[in-house]
């Protein structure tokens, strides 16, 4: 006799629905296929979530083998033997616990006596199935990624939805194959010794990566990617809404009616900066600059942008949009809005001076990277008004927000919702899985961020 296991886990609240799925669907095709002796669905619950493990019996490895087909997944089978799956929990809860001590009253899944196997004096012979690779993801993703991951390989899902604190994290990459990584994790040379040699990937959730030691990363052959693309319209539309916010001075209204502070209309009341005829600046003309520098483009703005490469002329002439210097751009425009990557030469790029050279009536707008701009400096300008207002939705010591901006009606500020639509974060996600599948496959990632460790293991 021939067992097979295949094991999943699910939140609680999608426990009945995944349950009947199995039920429905896994043991009933079992038990349509010829030479299947049964299968039944066993249930426990570990870091919590709910583990399921689907078990069937085998008349031979023939008929498992038929039932497979070219499917490798569905060819993972275990010898006929209940010892052997105990050994193979123990094995899951070692790793998934990572070297803790067991919780108290943490059972091991056993088939029960009456639904046993029958024993033989030995363990059916048969080649031994490599170990499914480990992938950590540190933080929960959208369902749609998980579950592209689970059809890779074993997946830890931290239980905390938190920032794991630096030895939480180390603690949890260790053994791993392929670690899914967000921008508050710090990916450096002590995250990728702890992590260990078989580390072959660092699969981060964001299109910036500066949370990630790359060259430490490269030195190790630790292919490390991002996911590009799939949130620049919801980043730009975010960028546009904090344009909006500040030189209408929404917040500041909102303020008012929450407070339940007395007013009535007049002419005066709450006067902002209309956008037509106004000028735009985009520092860092990427993706999301250019994006945002067309909805800008439709609210009448005219567009100049400061970047370290030109942009496209056929980017130029639709968007009317002209390159100058930092120190032309901030004494210019209406709006300053930052688009560029975190590096070292854009650290402080908005600093005192920047500031001092905006004009009064002028507003910026930061949602990329909150060490971009002086966060000290910026509390200063807006509280000398030697700029108008300013919308932030990244922050220097994120999560940490800078005090004096708290008290200051003229700043509108969010917690970093860039990318915080339904659709951009569960395309992020499964980018990032569709990354970490590839690797482990063999195949070229969609967007590796130091392709040199691909070419290195080619030659």
């Amino acid at each position: 006799m021939i067992m097979r296991t295949w094991r999943g886990a699910v939140r609680p609240a999608d426990e009945q629905r995944y349950l009947r799925h199995q039920r429905d669907t896994g043991v009933g095709e079992y038990r349509e296929t010829p030479g299947n002796l049964g299968a039944l669905v066993l249930r426990r619950e570990r870091d919590g979530l709910v583990e399921v493990t689907t078990v069937s019996f085998w008349e031979s490895m023939d008929a498992l083998r038929a039932f497979a087909g070219e499917d490798p997944g569905r060819a993972k089978f275990y010898p006929g033997d209940d010892e052997l799956l105990a050994e193979k929990d123990a094995h899951a809860a070692l790793r998934g616990h990572r070297g803790r001590p067991r919780p108290r009253g943490h059972a091991r899944a056993r088939l029960t006596p009456a639904r046993q196997a029958p024993r033989r004096g030995r363990r059916v012979s048969c080649p031994p199935m490599a170990d499914s690779p480990k992938i950590v993801v540190t933080r929960r993703l959208p369902e749609p990624a998980v579950d592209l991951l689970r059809e890779a390989g074993d997946v830890w899902v931290s239980p905390d939805d938190r920032p794991l604190e630096t030895h939480e994290l180390h603690d949890a990459v260790k053994g791993a194959d392929v670690a899914v990584t967000l921008l508050h994790d710090k990916v450096d040379g002590a995250f990728l010794d702890a992590a260990g040699d078989q580390l072959r990937a660092v699969c981060n959730v964001a299109v910036g990566y500066d949370n990630v030691d790359v060259p430490a990363a490269t030195e190790r052959g630790v292919l490390v990617t991002n996911t590009p693309g799939v949130l620049t319209e919801a980043t730009a539309d975010l960028a546009m809404t904090l344009i909006l916010a500040c030189t209408r001075r929404i917040g500041e209204g909102e303020r008012l009616i929450r407070n339940r502070e007395p007013w009535s209309w007049h002419m005066f009341m709450l006067l902002g900066m209309g956008l037509q005829d106004k000028t735009l600046g985009v520092v860092g003309m990427g993706a999301i600059g250019q994006a945002l520098a067309r909805r800008a483009k439709a609210f009448g703005m005219e567009i100049v942008y400061f970047d370290a490469q030109r942009a496209d002329e056929a980017v130029e002439r639709e968007l009317g949009a002209r390159q100058v210097e930092l120190d032309e751009l901030v004494s210019s425009a209406d709006v300053v809005s930052v688009h560029a990557p975190l590096i070292d030469s854009t650290r402080h790029l908005i600093d005192a001076d920047a500031l001092a050279k905006m004009k009064d009536t002028a507003y910026l707008v930061n949602s990329a990277r909150g060490p971009i701009v002086d966060e000290p400096a910026l509390v200063e300008a807006l509280r000398a008004g030697q700029i108008a207002g300013a919308g932030l939705d990244v922050f220097e010591n994120e999560p940490e927000v800078h005090p004096g901006l708290l008290g200051l009606d003229n700043v509108v500020l969010l917690p970093h919702l860039g990318s915080a639509t339904i659709e951009t974060r569960t395309a992020m996600a499964c980018l990032a899985a569709k990354n970490a599948i590839a690797v482990l496959n063999g195949e070229q990632p969609p967007t590796p961020v130091n392709p040199e460790v691909l070419e290195g293991a080619r030659s």
